[in-house]
């Protein structure tokens, strides 16, 4: 699959998060399988960089298979690609190096996955 998948934040007050890009941070984002109602800490899944730019990598899931066709035989391949768009409230603590300060960013984030819900495989002899 040679698609993209999207990473971007959003924040609430730019107070803290304009400091924050003079570093780059990196934090783990959801898969788009996750659902719930509350603030979980999310640690797994694609990590990220944290900032207000769109952000593409490629997806996670890859398979690799290796066939032996028989001669005269025609080999069909379907696979069902879903595509998923997550919309996210977060909540990020971040502690300073030397002052110990706990400052809170909040705001939204939005991430596109693909994901391979089907395959089949079938093998058919010509006539």
């Amino acid at each position: 699959m040679d698609y993209e998948q999207l990473s971007q934040f959003y924040y609430d007050d730019s107070k803290f998060f304009q400091p924050l890009n003079q570093t780059p941070n990196e934090v783990n984002v959801l898969t788009g399988e996750l659902v719930f109602n509350d603030f979980r800490y999310v640690s797994e899944g694609p990590v990220v960089p944290f900032t207000l730019e769109e952000y593409a990598y490629p997806p996670d899931n890859h398979i690799e298979e290796t066939l032996t066709i028989p001669p005269y035989h025609t080999l069909y391949y379907n696979a069902t690609v879903i595509k998923r768009e997550v919309t996210a409230t977060y909540r990020a603590y971040f502690i300073g190096n030397n002052s110990n300060e706990r400052i809170e960013i909040t705001g939204k984030w939005k991430g596109t996955f693909y994901r391979n819900d089907k395959s089949l495989i079938r093998l058919e002899k010509m006539e």
